[in-house]
């Protein structure tokens, strides 16, 4: 038998390792989101931002510089140098540029309104719907309660297949409780949201 087969190197599938570049890539679109929602909130100095991520994320500063150069590159943010008085060290202060915002709202709407988001990346979206406003959060919620509507159509069906196993009822309840739970937030959500004078407007909410 060939001896590569017990060394330690890497022999992967082509698609452990497809899964592998997807996770990255998700991870890294959560890590933009953050950034760009943290500075949605106005500018923030260098130190500020690589503070905030760390605390959603075990981010080294080599992977935090690497994003910010990337969404400068792309005309996403921008920084002044801000001369600091006491340590007579140079800070950089970045702020969304338009197109960074439009970005940031992009992504946002991405992460609610696609069925492979996890739920790491919804709370990140949901962490700055609070930024868009009041009309875009509304359809945004709505549309959410769409998508949610239909997984769990197919979730009930499902769990009334004539195949199912114990474990996949175990699983498949379990997930019709957290789209029950998200629902009803959200309906609590649009319900505080929409205009008093459609309060008792029945919507059809897809």
């Amino acid at each position: 038998m060939d001896a590569r087969f017990f060394s330690g190197k890497d022999r992967r599938t082509s698609s452990s390792r497809s899964v592998d570049t997807g996770a990255t890539h998700y991870k890294q679109m959560c890590r933009t989101l953050l950034l760009l929602g943290s500075l949605s909130r106005g500018p923030l100095y260098g130190y500020e931002l690589c503070h905030m991520l760390q605390e959603h994320d075990n981010l080294k500063m080599a992977s935090f510089r690497t994003t910010l150069d990337h969404l400068i590159a792309d005309r996403c943010l921008y920084y002044e140098i801000m001369p600091a008085l006491h340590t007579g060290r140079n800070k950089r202060i970045y702020a969304l540029t338009h197109k960074g915002y439009r970005q940031f709202s992009t992504l946002l709407s991405d992460f609610l309104l696609t069925d492979t988001s996890l739920p790491g990346g919804i709370e990140v979206a949901l962490r700055f719907l609070d930024r868009l406003p009041e009309t875009e959060r509304l359809t945004l919620l709505r549309a959410r309660r769409c998508l949610l509507t239909n997984q769990r159509i197919l979730t009930v069906a499902k769990l009334s297949g004539p195949l199912i196993t114990a474990t996949s009822s175990y699983i498949l309840s379990y997930r019709l409780c957290l789209l029950d739970a998200e629902l009803a937030w959200i309906d609590q959500m649009v319900a505080a949201l929409q205009p008093a004078s459609f309060k008792d407007v029945q919507v059809d909410p897809c």
